[in-house]
């Protein structure tokens, strides 16, 4: 329990290293782990991976268990005996085959074969230590959704199994953890009971439903007897690479080692997240410095150097600008104050020759910069490490797999392209994952599953969906994502979905191999329907029939919001090329939205509706267009005369009042200035991000039959109601007064801060006297606390 850990794991990697290298100790010590498997209190795997509540113990030992494991599996002797145990498997499982899927699947060798990892044996010929503990963790995945708080550590120890090399005897482990059905019981963990009834059957305990893990939960120790006394001067170590669970009910994150363990286990072992950042020994205002780590400074030093028009000068302004567009960000959303205070506060030179002034970010700022970043948003970094060709381990994919030559210019691919050429050539001479069994399979074909697995991480999903679907002939991976999306919930709750969703559509419909045309025919016209509702659910198909009742003045806000996502959808899949390839061979069944994708690709409708998911907070791989800029070469002046025409019989009122808000600078007076869409517009200075910004009221349509109340920050020289908009609060209409903004029924947009605000209607006397009010009380609250 001592404060700084840094002892501690010094000594377990000086441990590591003796390990690897004294086999017959590694030996002895997995010998000893296995024989305490058949105990209770000093069993050592059941104390570290599901009872220790001190994580940095749990981790530690975890790594010496894996490590001494490995290093017994390269001894001649000890593969031997994991081959036989793995044989008396095979035995065992031949004997099962009529029961598989209908009866829960064993955990351990039973009858006969059990002597081949009986404790009492270990020292004979035919028992293998390495099989009684694998058949252990089995017992242990089987209990782990009453221990979920501590199942990173027990997919570490299986994921530090997986990684052996196989001159050291890894396909051997491998080989042993695919035939117990490791991967299909990691798999049943994170699905639950949303896993096939066959997966249900056959492990009743890993596809334990969340709600009834809960209920039956207990602690296996007395919690309070590991609490520090509050006067004690320890503390718990505070390590930022370290994977912490979530509270309640596990969420996304909580999974991450597991999918590394399941890749692992599939032969992709370049997809555990090497570390970014660590804390060095040096202290500032009492905080450990933090540093980038060696392998993440080298890979940003890459990326800086190929993104630089001038190595001698460094990252200019316009190199910047460039640099985002290639990450996804439009570079036009993106303040040019903001890349001058990049510029301020991160190592820069003045160019030589340069005129007014002109900076050049240097490799030390920008590596300074993904320090920081690396902090705050360490998946912003990865991102972006992702786009660039490396892999979550931080090596990089070869050049042939992340570039290509259109035109005589290369170009980078888009990170989906890439990841499905290098699983190509990963698996090319690999056979882990098909060696998965029928049950992992079935459980890889769940949409939930890599749903998850995106939520967890982008990277690791998208080659989780190649490396599922490489050589498989099946669609049912296809099937079950456009079942999901079917069913999704409208609005935000759905939002999740239909982002995993696009990403597995994008990466499956680039997997070149034999099936890769009857893929991408299955994607936009499957022959299979929703047994609930007796629909197709090809992309084409669900959409047409969404389309079709449009004209009904009935038609609901749901099934066009369900219309709009499958609209988008499928014009981000035409972005693929090999997509765009089949739309072109077969035009005439999608002849009936032409008009809508040709239209809307031209700018000349553009509609509220198709940003509504950008409001909802969805967040996906570079979703604007040219098509955002609309509006901007337009004279405001004209707009507003426009404008102003349609509004003369309306409500006026020339200022608004915001209170209540729980952003502090969306509160107070919005002045009007000029009208949108028939209503008055109102601004307000104020300070957001360190930046002066106008902020904005307006109302604009957000469906056919919708409008909506907006306090947004809208960029100069666009419109309001596009998806560059920066959106705080929003709000339906009133029914009784539809040109004013509503006094009540706000609701937090993206960048919102509870609670909404309330909206008052003033005239100006009022509105100065409140104004006034409220600067003299943020002074008197100023002068106090001085």
């Amino acid at each position: 329990y001592a404060s700084d850990k840094t002892s501690l794991n010094v000594w377990v990697s000086m441990l590591i290293e003796t390990l690897s290298a004294d086999q017959e100790s590694a030996k002895n010590l997995v010998k000893n782990l296995a024989e305490r498997t058949g105990t209770i209190s000093a069993n050592w795997l059941r104390t570290y991976v599901a009872d220790c509540p001190e994580p940095e113990s749990r981790i530690a030992a975890v790594r010496i268990f894996a490590a001494a494991i490995r290093s017994c599996a390269s001894i001649e002797a000890e593969e031997v005996k994991l081959k036989r145990w793995t044989n008396a498997w095979k035995e065992q499982l031949d004997c099962f085959k009529g029961k598989l899927g209908k009866v829960p699947f064993p955990t351990a060798l039973e009858n006969s074969w059990q002597v081949h990892e009986g404790i009492e044996l270990l020292d004979s010929q035919r028992a293998s230590s390495i099989g009684a503990i694998l058949s252990f963790i089995n017992v242990l995945l089987e209990v782990a959704p009453r221990t979920w708080r501590y199942n990173s550590e027990l997919c570490m120890l299986i994921r530090d199994i997986a990684i052996a090399y196989e001159e050291n005897g890894g396909d051997a482990l491998r080989s042993a953890l695919n035939l117990i059905q490791v991967p299909a019981r990691l798999i049943c963990l994170v699905i639950r009971d949303k896993a096939r009834s066959s997966l249900r059957a056959s492990f009743p305990g890993a596809s334990m439903s969340f709600e009834l893990a809960d209920s039956q939960a207990r602690p296996e120790t007395n919690p309070s007897a590991h609490l520090l006394p509050m006067t004690s001067p320890q503390m718990m170590n505070n390590d930022m690479n370290q994977r912490s669970p979530s509270g309640g009910v596990p969420v996304a994150s909580d999974f991450l080692t597991l999918f590394e363990a399941l890749c692992a286990i599939m032969g992709m072992k370049s997809l555990i997240l090497a570390p970014l950042v660590f804390e060095t020994t040096e202290q500032s205002r009492g905080r450990a410095v933090v540093s980038l780590t060696e392998n993440a400074s080298k890979a940003l030093a890459t990326i800086y150097q190929e993104s630089c028009s001038s190595i001698a000068s460094g990252m200019s302004q316009q190199d910047i600008e460039a640099y985002l567009h290639i990450c996804g960000l439009d570079s036009s959303a993106v303040p040019t104050q903001k890349i001058l205070d990049i510029l301020t506060k991160y190592p820069s030179t003045k160019g030589s020759g340069a005129r007014n002034g002109s900076f050049f970010l240097g490799l030390e700022g920008f590596l300074a910069y993904y320090r920081d970043t690396a902090q705050t948003n360490e998946a912003r970094v990865r991102t972006d490490l992702h786009t660039f060709g490396y892999r979550p381990d931080l090596t990089r994919r070869p050049k042939e797999t992340r570039i290509q030559v259109l035109d005589g210019i290369q170009e980078l691919k888009s990170p989906v392209e890439s990841v499905a050429a290098d699983v190509r050539t990963v698996h090319r001479d690999n056979s882990e994952s098909s060696n998965l069994g029928e049950l992992a399979l079935l459980g890889l074909d769940s949409f939930d599953l890599h749903a998850y697995a995106y939520s967890a991480s982008e990277a690791l999903a998208e080659y989780l969906v190649a490396s599922t679907i490489l050589k498989r002939e099946n669609t049912y991976l296809i099937t079950n994502t456009q079942k999901a999306i079917y069913r999704a919930p409208t609005a935000w709750a759905g939002n999740e979905m239909w982002e995993a969703a696009k990403m597995i559509f994008r990466v499956i419909a680039c997997i070149e191999d034999s099936y890769q045309q009857e893929r991408i025919a299955c994607i936009m016209e499957n022959p299979r329907s929703d047994m609930l509702n007796n629909q197709d659910i090809g992309l084409l198909q669900a959409a047409k029939a969404l389309s079709t009742p449009r004209s009904n003045q009935n038609y609901s806000n749901d099934m066009q919001y369900a219309y709009e996502k499958y609209f988008d959808l499928i014009k981000e899949l035409m972005k693929l090329k090999p997509l765009a390839t089949w739309m072109s061979e077969n035009r005439t069944l999608w002849s009936w939205m032409e008009r809508d994708l040709i239209a809307n690709d031209e700018g000349s409708s553009q509609r509220r509706s198709d940003f509504l998911g950008q409001r909802e907070g969805i967040v996906g791989e570079n979703t604007r267009s040219d098509n955002d800029m609309q509006g901007v070469q337009d004279s405001e002046d004209d707009d507003d005369d426009d404008d102003s025409r349609m509004y003369e019989d309306a409500q006026r009122c020339d200022k608004i009042v915001v209170d209540g808000a729980g952003l502090d600078v969306i509160n107070g007076v919005f002045e009007r200035q000029g009208s949108f869409e028939g209503a008055g517009k109102f601004v307000k200075k104020g300070v957001w991000n360190g930046t002066e910004e106008t902020f904005s009221m307006f109302r604009c349509n957000v469906s056919n039959n919708t409008k909506h109340w907006y306090i947004s920050i809208v960029p100069k020289g666009v419109q309001p109601g596009t998806n560059t908009d920066i959106d705080f609060y929003s709000a339906p209409v009133s029914r009784h007064t539809p040109d004013l903004p509503p006094s009540a029924g706000w609701t937090k947009a993206n960048e919102g801060v509870p609670p909404c605000p309330v909206i008052q209607i003033k005239d100006d006397e009022e509105s100065d006297d409140l104004q006034r009010g409220r600067v003299l009380s943020k002074n008197t609250q100023r002068i106090d606390g001085q």
